[in-house]
């Protein structure tokens, strides 16, 4: 993810930059066409600074070889499924993982993180690396030179040797046995739990490794910088440095229960910042000062991870803005607490972040939706007046294909409004707008309610409605198979049932893998799930027929290479035109509990368990849901799919979406198992490719084996997935299946 920032320079310049707002420690973007970083001086002209801001990234060999081996197994599906509507899509598949694997030969430019203006024409330089400590420069514009570099190692190896007495908390273990003394969890709310939750991951933090250089170097990030002082997170703490020379020295530091809060600015005097402090996790405001980390001001902040942004004066004056969910803004000023109070101007959820910025004299306020923005709206503090323009998103078109960049940055001069938006710099003067009185803001969306909330109800209202057709194409119907022990193999041929002997047609033989017999799990009536629920998509009639290999067990598992044999698995449709016979083993078949006489089950059928996948999904994240989205489909997915601790949650089911044991990749696992990729890092790396994830969508579950009546063991208490084939699903043809297994 890509963010457009600007920056005042004390020339009445401005600095147009695009940092890399990605996740920590992804892996640098080959694809930087969109990128820029430029100095755009009054007389309109510009100068080029991309060499400058940016450090070098070397080839990625590995990866490349990965990307490579992706794009054969694409072209070689391509070629299996020539004449198809799907080879197309397969062709498109290959292109873009031979374009990747180019790419990736290839040296290329890391973009910062963040930017912070420390002299007149000094700038101090924030870089995260994959898989490594960042690393801070600070360059000179004029002169186009790096004065010095530092590495995050280097700096964690300083900082982390600290006095026992400053730690925080002197046992984390005792800690958090009081947090836990007399509670009742079940009588907590949804809000404390997660609080509770949030502070003894915090304190098991502090006591797994609270001085580990090494986890402390992946943690650093730089909120602010002035002169020659840097205020570092630092894992669980916030640190004060003094640099000199390129050399290091820490001038004061701050425990916190949690490392998660990137928010603070520089004043006149120091810095602001929010901090969790205290054995009762204190959400405080601090103003300290930056020649020694003295305590100026403090005040509490409203509620939990409430602030999301910060805006200064430029040059720094006395006045900090701090933006808060749900759209509040609130303006620090140096000896004066508590904060004042800008009128909210935007209607936004109260999970919603809002972006800053402040006129060089405090004056006017900007503030806009950090994600998604529709809108800006300015707030005169000397008038009481406020004014709203227009603030679409922005899409860059390359030729990788179209990106959404987050909203275009925007800062104030003392008479206008800039923004930049894909590169390009507008002024807009701040008489050209049409200031009024503040209204009320338009109202916040209101959250979904639980209770007796419907699919179509909550399709039809906002924040869902612009995405119904998405969520619509998430859903996935399920069926519920309760299954009932019965005397011996006596139920009708055809009959839904787990155990005993299949029945197949005449003209199939019993399945083999690795040339031995495999084990026949249960069949499915289709006639009978009809009935139930003919919304699934699969035939309305025939049987279907599931059998696994074995292992070294006399059961099927998932303890095996069978797994990813493309013959360990295999589903059989036998049209319901076709005569069956209940099919006896071969002479060879390994001793089970499913021999004919012991352990066989009848099914009842029910719709239900889950139909929506969960926010993790994939799927979901790429259609970037706003925050008021996220949550209104988090409720709407606890309503459909019921709780996660009722019983048709964990049930052996048809359809539907798996239940979660650990992650949501099985279809992404299915793929990896038709590439034959091997189960490592390099392989779980690709899991995060937008085009490998959207290939693995050809995966879908058909059925979720619990362990229950059947007699089944799928390893520690767990689940066995059966994935197949999205494209064959309508005629239950699957030419491949996988047996995924997942346990605790």
């Amino acid at each position: 993810m890509f963010k457009e920032s600007l920056y005042p320079l004390s020339d009445g310049s401005w600095l147009a930059i695009t940092l890399d707002a990605s996740a920590e420690h992804e892996p640098p973007t080959r694809h930087l066409e969109f990128a820029y970083a430029r100095v755009h001086h009054p007389d309109g002209s510009t100068r080029e600074l991309f060499d400058l801001l940016t450090i070098p990234v070397a080839a990625d060999t590995k990866a490349a070889k990965t990307m490579t081996q992706m794009a054969a197994g694409q072209r070689q599906m391509a070629e299996q499924s020539a004449g198809t509507r799907s080879e197309a899509q397969y062709r498109k598949a290959e292109q873009d993982y031979t374009a990747k694997a180019e790419a990736l030969r290839r040296t290329t430019r890391g973009l910062p993180v963040s930017v912070h203006l420390v002299g007149p024409t000094q700038l101090l330089c924030a870089y995260q690396r994959h898989q490594a400590p960042p690393c801070f420069r600070l360059v000179d514009l004029a002169s186009e030179a790096e004065l010095w570099s530092l590495d995050g190692q280097t700096i964690a190896d300083q900082i982390s040797q600290r006095p026992s007495a400053s730690k925080p908390i002197a046992d984390p273990a005792r800690e958090i046995e009081k947090l836990m003394a007399g509670v009742d969890l079940n009588s907590l709310s949804e809000e404390d739990s997660q609080a509770l939750m949030e502070r003894i991951e915090a304190l098991s933090a502090h006591a797994q490794a609270p001085d580990d250089p090494v986890l402390v170097a992946r943690r650093l990030s730089l909120l602010a910088a002035s002169d020659n002082r840097m205020l570092l997170n630092a894992g669980m703490e916030k640190v004060l440095v003094e640099v000199r020379q390129g050399k290091l020295h820490t001038r004061a530091r701050w425990p916190s229960l949690h490392g998660s809060w990137p928010l603070a600015a520089r004043t006149a005097e120091g810095f602001v910042f929010h901090c969790v402090t205290g054995h009762d996790g204190r959400d405080e405001v601090l103003h300290v000062r930056a020649t020694d980390g003295a305590e100026l001001d403090r005040w509490s902040a409203k509620g939990r991870r409430t602030l999301c942004d910060a805006a200064e004066t430029c040059p720094p004056g006395e006045v900090v803005a701090l933006g808060a969910l749900g759209g509040q803004v609130l303006l620090h000023q140096a000896g004066q607490a508590p904060p004042l109070v800008v009128p909210k101007l935007l209607g936004l959820d109260k999970y919603d972040s809002v972006s800053v910025a402040l006129s060089p004299n405090a004056a006017i306020v900007a503030m806009g939706r950090s994600f998604e923005a529709k809108s800006l709206a300015l707030y005169d503090r000397q008038r009481a007046l406020a004014a709203q323009l227009p603030c679409p998103a922005v899409e860059v078109q390359t030729q990788h294909g179209d990106h959404q960049l987050r909203m275009p940055g925007f800062a104030l001069s003392e008479r206008a409004l800039w923004m930049l938006a894909a590169g390009k710099l507008r002024e807009i003067p701040f008489d050209a707008l049409d200031w009024q009185t503040p209204s009320a803001p338009a109202a916040p969306i209101k959250r979904l309610k639980t209770a007796a909330l419907t699919l179509d109800k909550a399709l039809k209202q906002e924040p869902l409605a612009s995405i119904a057709d998405q969520i619509q194409c998430w859903f996935r119907p399920g069926v519920v198979l309760t299954p009932k022990r019965v005397c011996g193999d006596t139920l009708p041929v055809g009959s839904s049932k787990a155990g005993g002997l299949p029945d197949l047609s005449a003209d199939c033989p019993w399945p083999r893998c690795q040339d031995q017999p495999m084990a026949f799990l249960l069949q499915i009536n289709l006639a009978e799930v009809a009935a139930v629920d003919a919304s699934l998509g699969l035939p309305l009639d025939g049987l279907l027929s599931v059998i696994l290999a074995f292992d070294d067990c006399p059961m099927p598992s998932f303890y095996s290479d069978v797994n990813s044999d493309p013959e360990g698995c295999r589903v059989i449709y036998t049209p319901a035109s076709a005569p069956l016979h209940r099919t006896t083993p071969p002479p060879n078949m390994p001793k089970q509990r499913h021999d004919g006489t012991r352990t066989v089950c009848s099914y009842t059928m029910k719709a239900g368990g889950p139909m929506l996948p969960e926010l993790s999904n994939d799927r979901v994240q790429r259609a970037q849901l706003t925050p008021a989205q996220a949550n209104a489909y988090r409720e709407l997915v606890t309503a459909i799919n019921g709780d996660d601790e009722s019983p048709q949650h964990w049930a052996t089911r048809l359809g539907g979406n798996p239940a979660l044991l650990q992650n949501d990749d099985l279809h992404l696992q299915a793929e990896s198992n038709a590439r034959s990729l091997p189960q490592d890092d390099t392989t779980y790396t690709q899991w995060t490719d937008p085009s490998f994830q959207q290939v693995a969508q050809r995966w879908r579950q058909l059925l979720q084996l619990a362990e229950g009546k059947e007699g089944w063991t799928w390893g520690d208490a767990g689940l066995m997935h059966v994935m197949v084939r999205a494209d064959q699903w309508d005629c239950a043809t699957f030419t491949q299946g996988w047996g995924i297994g997942v346990c605790h």
